[in-house]
């Protein structure tokens, strides 16, 4: 069973993700900012992040680096509504601290291969 940490503060794309996840048969802890996806991070130490670049509380790249520094094996996608690394500049610094995909919001379940 993989064990899946998704932060984000969307409370309805959390119960949506949340529910695809599980129904796949895997585990999932969710977050609402990037200091609970970072506490949870730590607790659970997940094998995929899915985690948004536009938190309330801290930038997404920031959270991204961090859990990076803590791993270097944990796949990490980062999610968007941005279309243009112009609009978010987030976007290129999370490419750069790793990660595995960037999922441009909406996405199709299907993207999210772990």
């Amino acid at each position: 069973m993989t064990r899946i940490l998704i932060i984000d503060d969307d409370p309805s794309l959390l119960a949506t993700l949340a529910h695809a996840v599980r129904h796949s048969g895997h585990e999932v802890r969710l977050a609402g900012s990037g200091e609970e996806g970072l506490a949870l991070y730590g607790q659970m130490q997940p094998d995929v992040v899915l985690c948004d670049l536009l938190l309330p509380d801290l930038d997404g790249a920031e959270v991204i680096r961090s859990i990076r520094q803590c791993s270097r094996t944990v796949r990490i996608f980062a999610m968007t509504g941005c279309r243009s690394l112009e609009v978010a500049p987030g976007m290129a610094a999370a490419l750069h601290a790793g990660v595995q995909k960037l999922l441009v919001k909406p996405f199709s379940l299907a993207e999210l291969e772990f």
